[in-house]
């Protein structure tokens, strides 16, 4: 059995267009209802998703995945157009990623940079994962490590994580898949 559950309160995506000016990309990046406005989503296995008040101490909206058992996984995502890559994404995690007998679960966030067709050339993962995760860094593929339990901001320069990505041209990149994620496997 492995039990697991992400919640995010926060996402935010920013393109600066000049010094004094930032336009949010995001369509209801606050998950507020109907998170049919913006987000689409997905779930497969023992996977569920919830849009809850009470999992933050504000009275906002959050989305809450979870993974029980099985094989299986939830997403809930959008895709914006990039005006320019000098774009900042920030996003507030609580990961509580567990996994028993071999099963292996991972979750958190997914910047998938895309062509102007709208196909993946490359992602970053800020992910929490368990110890038997088989993913690794490749050069279209950039795993930031986030830390257990607790509220946990984090600020991404999208035209400085491409310098991650040696498989991944700057000038490819004109859309943004922002995908939340738990995942698991073997269970």
């Amino acid at each position: 059995m492995v039990s697991r559950s992400i919640l995010v309160v926060v996402l935010m995506l920013f393109s600066t267009v000049s010094s004094a000016s930032e336009l949010d990309l995001t369509v209801n990046g606050g998950f507020e209802p109907p998170l049919a406005n913006g987000w689409e989503w997905m779930t497969t296995g023992g996977s569920e998703f919830d849009l809850r008040q009470d999992a933050d101490s504000d009275p906002d909206w959050e989305p809450v995945l979870s993974h029980r058992s099985a094989s299986g996984f939830s997403r809930i995502f959008q895709e914006v157009s990039l005006p320019v890559t000098s774009t900042t994404v920030g996003v507030s995690l609580d990961l509580d990623m567990k996994a028993h007998n071999g099963a292996w679960a991972a979750g958190g966030l997914i910047l998938e940079y895309r062509d102007k067709n709208g196909l993946a050339v490359g992602r970053t993962l800020l992910v929490q994962r368990t110890q038997d995760n088989p993913w690794e860094d490749s050069p279209i593929q950039h795993i930031i490590d986030v830390p257990e339990k607790g509220w946990n901001t984090h600020t991404i320069d999208l035209e400085l994580e491409l310098e991650n990505l040696s498989g991944v041209p700057l000038d490819t990149v004109h859309k943004l898949g922002v995908i939340l994620f738990i995942e698991a496997a073997n269970c």
